[in-house]
C-alpha cells in the first residue's frame, strides 16, 4: 500500500482514521510493546503534516482511545436521535 496524504477527506474516512488511532491508543496501554510497531505509524503521519506538537493536528496517543471513542459515540447517538421521526 502507497503513502496516501488525503485520508481524511471525507466524513467516512475522518471517522475510520480517528476509530483506527483510538485503536492504537488503547493497544498501546494494554500491550505496552506495541508501542514500537505502532509509533513510526503515527510520526511517519506528523511528518506527512508537517506538524509539530504544538499543533492541533499533531497527533498523540493520548488524545485518542476510550475518552474520544466514547465521545464519538455519543455524539453519533445523538445525531442518529435526531433523524427519527417522533411517533
Amino acid at each position: 500500500m502507497e503513502d496516501k496524504l488525503s485520508v481524511r477527506s471525507s466524513t467516512e474516512g475522518k471517522r475510520r482514521f480517528d476509530n483506527t488511532i483510538d485503536a492504537f491508543s488503547l493497544l498501546s496501554q494494554f500491550a505496552p510493546k506495541s508501542r514500537e510497531l505502532i509509533m513510526p505509524s503515527i510520526n511517519k503521519i506528523n511528518k506527512a503534516r508537517k506538524v509539530k506538537e504544538s499543533d492541533p493536528d499533531y497527533i498523540k496517543l493520548s488524545d485518542y482511545g476510550e475518552r474520544r471513542a466514547a465521545r464519538a459515540h455519543a455524539e453519533k447517538q445523538k445525531s442518529s436521535a435526531k433523524n427519527i421521526a417522533p411517533k
